[in-house]
C-alpha cells in the first residue's frame, strides 16, 4: 500500500509540473500577443479576432496541459492497481 501512495504522489507532483509549465507557457502566449497587439494599430474587427486568437491559443495550451497532467495520474494509478492485483495473484497459494 506504501508503494501504491508514493506512485501516486509522484504522478501527482509529474502532473502538477505539467499544469504549471502550461500555465506559464500560456501567460507567456498572453503577455507576448497583448505585447505584439498593443503596438499594432487598432484596425477594427480584425483586431479584435486577433485578440480572440490570443485567448484561443493560451486557453488551448493550459487545457491541453491539464488533460496531459490527468492522464499521468490515471495512467499511474491504474498501473499502481494492476500491479498490486498481480502481487496479490503470486502470493496466493497455489492449489
Amino acid at each position: 500500500m506504501e508503494h501504491r501512495s508514493r506512485t501516486v504522489l509522484r504522478a501527482a507532483r509529474d502532473a502538477v509540473l505539467v499544469v504549471a509549465g502550461s500555465v506559464a507557457i500560456g501567460l507567456v502566449i498572453v503577455i507576448a500577443g497583448l505585447g505584439w497587439l498593443d503596438d499594432m494599430p487598432y484596425r477594427g474587427s480584425s483586431t479584435e479576432a486577433a485578440y480572440i486568437a490570443v485567448a484561443v491559443a493560451a486557453v488551448a495550451v493550459c487545457g491541453f496541459g491539464a488533460l496531459v497532467g490527468l492522464a499521468a495520474i490515471r495512467a499511474s494509478v491504474s498501473s499502481s492497481d494492476g500491479a498490486r492485483r498481480a502481487g496479490s495473484r503470486r502470493s496466493a497459494p497455489d492449489r
